[in-house]
């Protein structure tokens, strides 16, 4: 994962570019626990989709507005979300929701297939 300088160590085994889930989902991880308002927004906007009467919707529609929310309305210049990461968010929050578990249609090929997300939140202690 990262050599004792800190630095992404691709593993061998993959190919340049490509980044195994077990890689992908401790970034996602990391950057969950140090930037929690993400899930607050993405758990925020999901809710108001779900108000609007959508019964099916897009997790990447979701990141967009999001990226709106803090360019336009709120000042933080500083704030960054790749899209990398909402696979996870989308299902961790349909894990935490499993009423509008169908909310966001995924694909079994994508990284969060399979994943409990919901478990790795609970259980993931940060590096020092």
């Amino acid at each position: 994962m990262f050599d004792t300088n800190g630095k992404y160590d691709r593993p061998r085994h993959l190919a340049p570019g490509r980044v195994s889930r077990e890689d992908r989902l401790a970034s996602f991880l990391r950057y969950h626990h140090e930037n929690p308002r993400v899930y607050e927004l993405f758990s925020k906007f999901t809710h108001q989709v779900i108000e609007r009467g959508h019964q099916h919707y897009s997790a990447d529609a979701i990141f967009h507005r999001i990226r709106w929310h803090t360019s336009v309305e709120t000042t933080d210049p500083d704030f960054k979300i790749g899209d990398h990461n909402r696979v996870f968010y989308a299902r961790l929050w349909s894990q935490k929701n499993p009423r509008y578990a169908d909310l966001f249609r995924s694909k079994e090929t994508n990284m969060a297939s399979g994943v409990d997300v919901l478990a790795a939140v609970r259980s993931y202690q940060p590096k020092e």
